[in-house]
């Protein structure tokens, strides 16, 4: 190549040669991009998140709600691990548990044209997830304790809850079945404090959302209902924070 190259400037007019000089320019254009291993192949990993949020409140006022009170919960566990195919790149399985309860005491919106009156009013539900996951790892500059991490995961699930109503002084009640269906890509950084133990923080950035809820009122009368959603937004409260432990293979460099 570099033969013909001098061969065809040697025989080619100033234009042709100002045109093959850029053409050459290009060529040689590096932006000095290094890569970096940030995470070797034959490595393991294992993690976790968990969170807890509690609430309660008694004849609170918030805009043109009066009297709200009442009392709930939510808590989430998580538990993941991987392997490394290949440098700065897994694969690995998720499973997700998340509990809620809320109670309604008492809550009345009084306006010109709503009026809204609940109380004595529970709900509690559970659900869990299974998840399959793949990542790209890719370093900060060259930096070795500094990544991104790009995971995009499938997930499938379901749950049971149940509702218990009685505003109206009749107990009514709801149990209702739960199956969940979702893709996503998220996103998130890797910190390593130590050779092998990492802080890890993640979004839920783009996904999409299948749910469907199958319902029996009372042991006699059946209901369903399903959502499904796509999104493409910056969800801050669907932030993950969790600590992860890396484990080097039997041909792995420690890090």
């Amino acid at each position: 190549k570099t033969f013909m190259l001098i061969n065809a400037f040697n025989h080619a007019n100033d234009a042709q040669r100002a045109e093959l000089q850029k053409w050459v320019d290009a060529q040689e254009f590096d932006r000095g991009i290094e890569s970096t291993t940030f995470v070797p192949k034959g490595f393991k990993f294992v993690g976790g998140t968990i969170s807890y949020t509690g609430m309660s409140g008694e004849n609170y006022k918030f805009l043109s709600f009066e009297d709200v009170g009442g009392n709930g919960y939510n808590t989430a566990l998580s538990l993941f691990g991987g392997y490394f195919l290949k440098d700065d790149f897994a694969v690995g399985g998720r499973f997700a548990y998340n509990r809620t309860k809320i109670q309604i005491d008492n809550l009345k919106l009084d306006s010109d044209d709503i009026t809204v009156d609940v109380h004595d009013y529970y709900n509690i539900s559970h659900t869990y997830m299974f998840s399959g996951f793949i990542r790209q790892y890719t370093s900060i500059g060259k930096s070795r304790k500094y990544g991104m991490i790009n995971e995009l995961r499938i997930s499938l699930g379901g749950g049971q809850g149940k509702n218990l109503d009685n505003s109206d002084g009749l107990n009514v009640g709801s149990y209702q079945g739960i199956f969940k269906f979702e893709v996503g890509f998220c996103p998130g950084m890797c910190i390593f404090f130590t050779n092998n133990i990492a802080l890890e923080t993640s979004i839920n950035l783009l996904g999409f959302t299948y749910t469907r809820y199958s319902q029996t009122h009372n042991q006699v009368e059946t209901g369903k209902f399903s959502t499904t959603s796509a999104n493409f937004k910056l969800n801050l409260l669907s932030g993950n924070l969790g600590i992860t432990f890396y484990i080097p293979g039997k041909a792995s460099p420690a890090k």
